[in-house]
């Protein structure tokens, strides 16, 4: 079964460097069937971060599907910088192919950092949507060493080719 989320930072002054979110499914008797942590990217003021993964519990056993959101310490949550917004109007994913292999969506393309300072890190994510909105999938990767003015490559595999659209985000840092 796939599983995703969106994270949103309504606060305009705060970052999150990284949340947790626990997902943890149930079936009819309230019996666990499933659960997985996701370590979310960092959460720019305004900004979101979406998530993912694929747990083994089949659809039919399962009755509820619980999302726990949290923070690890006070020290994750703080007052924004100028480093943490420096370059992130600046990155976007550019020459995106997409194509199937063994009933698998793959994505590959490049980041590409239009500023005029490096990028150490960035983290990217593709959203998986039906046609009625719904995302379904999620998931996350890091690129490293973003020159000014240039590309680093990408690709990533995702388990579900049942799908209408897709989104791609992209945030500098972890």
């Amino acid at each position: 079964m796939l599983y995703g989320f969106v994270i949103e930072n309504p606060n305009e002054d705060w970052v999150v460097d990284y949340a947790v979110v626990t997902v943890t499914i149930r079936g009819a008797d309230g019996e666990v069937i499933a659960t997985r942590d996701t370590v979310s990217s960092k959460i720019l003021p305004g900004g979101v971060t979406v998530g993912g993964d694929e747990v083994y519990a089949w659809a039919t056993d399962v009755n509820t599907v619980d999302f726990t959101l949290k923070t690890i310490g006070q020290d994750h949550v703080r007052k924004v910088t100028d480093a943490d917004i420096s370059g992130a109007d600046k990155l976007r994913a550019v020459s995106i192919v997409e194509f199937e292999i063994d009933q698998k969506k793959v994505y590959a393309g490049e980041i590409e950092n239009t500023g005029d300072e490096a990028v150490d890190i960035a983290t990217y994510a593709i959203m998986l949507r039906t046609a009625s909105g719904t995302m379904i999938s999620a998931q996350m990767e890091r690129v490293e060493n973003i020159p000014a003015g240039g590309k680093v490559p990408f690709e990533m595999t995702m388990q579900a080719p049942w799908f209408d659209s897709y989104e791609i985000f992209i945030t500098p840092g972890l």
